[in-house]
């Protein structure tokens, strides 16, 4: 949907194969690690290295990245209640 309105995204890919899973257009932001044994589309695996090295921060940072772009657009947050 955000692709679809032209806002910009942040993808999280580990074992797949990463063109399979991008938004379409622009303005979007892919973390991947590119490890040796990636892409292996494996459902099960023993250690998810691909994704357990990915850390919080790093995702924080290229959020705000994507946020930035978006400028003065207001956000909505809804809480559950």
């Amino acid at each position: 949907i955000a692709s679809a309105l032209k806002i910009p995204t942040v993808s999280i890919i580990g074992p797949t194969v990463i063109p399979l899973w991008l938004p379409y257009g622009e303005n979007h932001i892919v973390i991947n690690k590119g490890l040796p044994c990636s892409p292996c589309n494996r459902a099960v695996c023993d250690d998810h290295e691909c994704m357990e090295s990915i850390m919080a921060d790093e995702v924080f940072e290229v959020v705000k990245l994507q946020m930035d772009k978006i400028g003065s657009a207001k956000l909505t947050v809804v809480k559950n209640i």
